[in-house]
């Protein structure tokens, strides 16, 4: 569940508070129980609200079934539920309409219990009732073979399958040279990979054969390669990256640490915002300037991501706060 309780929970509230003749807030309370709210998002823009009238629009046939009114209906989505003038917010209905609310690390629990300070004003913010599950990756299925033989060789077989303590000092007996060997290889995989898939890309677009020809040499691997591989969508902020677009081309044409980007991803076909999005992107990559440092993909499936994964040196997220980098799984 993200920043909104599904139609369901709509149905479940409306059923209990029919079926069992209690009122709102019994069936409110009961309902509850089965809910769980997991927020995803660090930035308070990224939570979505509504205006009063346009809920009192759509839901005011909703609020009569319920024996409500509407402006206690409006009230399950507000900081300040006599606050009138306040618009109908997602996340806050979530928190409401839900018996434990998480993060998914612990930095990220940190950053939603002050994001949701508000709605506990006489509560301390340690004590605002929003725990966090860290997120977790299977490795087998994200990390390449050869990485896979280096980490059993270290850590014995089966290793990510037991207690993870032991991990960090097991991977400390690997030396520098294998490191940056692996990092190497998956590097060059990926740059292998890219030059495969631009190619096909550009023969479908019917491109000019200069510029197939081109293709075959973009990216060098053995140039820090930075990745993003996400569903274009507003609130993921991926024109972040085009912000300071001159300060970015300096970057990855610095002729002493070059850098180079792979971009990868799609926008839902119904969300104009997230297509335009793409566009921004695709037409940046074009520039002569960065061609040969910038790969955009339109396309973004799981088994490129877990190429993406394996060869760039960081991947972007915005997962535990503005700003923050995850390495990849290698």
């Amino acid at each position: 569940m993200k920043a909104m309780l599904p139609s369901w929970f709509w149905r479940e509230l409306k059923a209990s508070n029919r079926k069992n003749g209690v009122s709102f807030p019994l069936a409110l309370w009961a309902t509850r129980a089965g809910n769980v709210f997991t927020t995803h998002t660090a930035v308070a823009a990224g939570f979505d609200s509504f205006p009063p009238d346009l809920i009192e629009r759509y839901f005011r046939q909703y609020a009569a079934s319920l024996e409500i009114s509407q402006e206690q209906l409006l009230g399950l989505g507000r900081q300040n539920p006599e606050d009138t003038g306040s618009p109908f917010n997602m996340a806050i209905l979530a928190l409401h309409g839900s018996t434990a609310v998480n993060g998914v690390s612990r930095l990220h629990g940190k950053v939603s219990r002050q994001l949701f300070q508000p709605v506990f004003p006489k509560w301390p913010q340690t004590e605002v009732p929003v725990d966090y599950i860290t997120n977790g990756v299977h490795m087998p299925s994200w990390d390449s073979q050869k990485a896979d033989e280096i980490w059993m060789k270290n850590a014995g077989k089966g290793c990510w399958n037991e207690n993870l303590e032991h991990l960090p000092g097991d991977m400390q007996r690997l030396s520098d040279s294998e490191l940056w060997s692996l990092r190497t290889w998956a590097r060059r995989e990926l740059v292998s990979n890219v030059r495969r898939r631009l190619e096909y890309q550009f023969r479908q677009y019917a491109a000019d054969p200069k510029v197939i020809r081109e293709v075959k040499d973009v990216l060098d691997p053995d140039v820090i390669t930075l990745g993003f591989a996400r569903r274009f969508a507003t609130y993921k902020r991926p024109n972040l990256l085009l912000h300071d677009r001159e300060r970015l081309i300096k970057i990855l044409n610095n002729p002493q640490r070059p850098a180079q980007l792979v971009i990868a991803g799609k926008a839902h076909p119904k969300d104009e915002e997230g297509i335009k999005l793409v566009q921004e992107m695709v037409l940046f990559s074009r520039q002569p300037e960065v061609r040969s440092e910038w790969f955009s993909s339109r396309t973004m499936i799981l088994n490129w991501a877990r190429k993406w994964s394996r060869g760039s040196i960081c991947g972007s997220t915005r997962r535990d706060g503005p700003g923050k980098l995850a390495a990849p799984v290698g």
